[in-house]
Formats: structure tokens, C-alpha cells, sequence
């Protein structure tokens, strides 16, 4: 009896199959990144909006409060530089039957892109009883 020696093939590296799907679940992982860090992107522009907004309101509402004019009052305009890219539109009325108290509503919006995004601000001012 003859001994045959049977060779076996050593199988070194990766198949094809193999690689195709470690590809596709690194294209799913990147992707799911890229989303995430945009959607971040985004909620950090709204909070910086929201942010800016809220003091740009509160300061044309001091203004409003210590020009001490009486009576309603309407008046849109913008931001002086570095919030040139917002307006801002405020409206003062007087309350029914509520001497001397204001509604006091004003609205600060993109200028640029009107309606994309506003903050909105609302409260009561007394104003001119002595």
C-alpha cells in the first residue's frame, strides 16, 4: 500500500462574502453617525436662535417699558449688527375695562427667512398710573 499524502489546503484571508458584509455594516454605522451629528447641528442652531431671541425680546421689552410711552403701539424693525439676520415685531394694547395695563406681545423672527423660525414673547405691563 502506497501512502498518498493528501494535502490540505490552508484557506489564509477573507472571502468575499466576508468582506461585502463587514462593508455593509460600516456603511450602516456611518450613516447613523452622519445623521445623528446633523441632527445635532440643527438643535444647536434652534438653541442658539432660542437663546438670542429670548434676551433681544426681553431688551425691546425694556425699552418699550422705559421709553415710557402710553398707549398702543406697533412697530416691526431689525437687530443692530451682530443680530442683523433678525426682526422683531411688537405690538402694545390696552387691556379691557384695566386702567393703565397693556398687553404687550413681541415677536422675534429670521429676518431673512420669515417664519422658519420665531420666539414669541407675551406679558402684561402697568404702566402711566400714578
Amino acid at each position: 500500500m502506497k501512502a498518498t499524502l493528501i494535502r490540505k489546503k490552508k484557506c489564509s484571508g477573507f472571502t468575499l462574502v466576508e468582506l461585502l458584509v463587514c462593508l455593509a455594516l460600516l456603511a450602516i454605522t456611518f450613516v447613523s453617525v452622519f445623521r445623528l451629528q446633523a441632527q445635532n447641528l440643527e438643535l444647536q442652531r434652534e438653541a442658539r436662535f432660542i437663546t438670542e431671541a429670548k434676551y433681544l425680546a426681553q431688551g425691546r421689552l425694556a425699552r418699550m417699558y422705559a421709553s415710557g410711552t402710553t398707549g398702543p403701539v406697533n412697530n416691526t424693525g431689525t437687530f443692530d449688527s451682530p443680530f442683523q439676520d433678525l426682526a422683531y415685531e411688537e405690538e402694545k394694547e390696552e387691556v379691557a375695562d384695566q386702567k393703565y395695563l397693556y398687553k404687550v406681545r413681541i415677536v422675534v423672527h429670521s429676518a431673512d427667512q420669515e417664519g422658519v423660525q420665531q420666539y414669541v414673547l407675551e406679558t402684561y405691563v402697568f404702566q402711566g398710573g400714578d
